[in-house]
């Protein structure tokens, strides 16, 4: 039984025919599978935040405007503060 080395990092990786070899390093770093364009569950985290966020001020409101109307003249003081 012959004990087989481990490849090397810079071990050439072969390429279809006429193309030029790789290392397997660049194998491993393709810029074409990098994609930074906004995937749908991208999409429903941004919609998830801002309906939060629309809900919360929401809530601040409903719960301080009868209070700051009375005490400072300005029922959305707490909402723009």
């Amino acid at each position: 039984m012959s004990a087989r080395a481990q490849p090397t990092v810079a071990e050439r990786v072969p390429r279809e025919a006429g193309s030029p070899e790789r290392t397997r390093d660049e194998e491993a770093f393709n810029p074409k599978r990098l994609s930074l364009q906004a995937t749908p569950p991208d999409a429903i985290l941004v919609w998830a935040v801002l309906a939060l966020t629309g809900l919360g001020l929401v809530m601040i409101y409903s719960a301080s405007a009868v209070a700051a109307r009375q005490r400072l003249g300005d029922e959305f003081f707490y909402l723009k503060r």
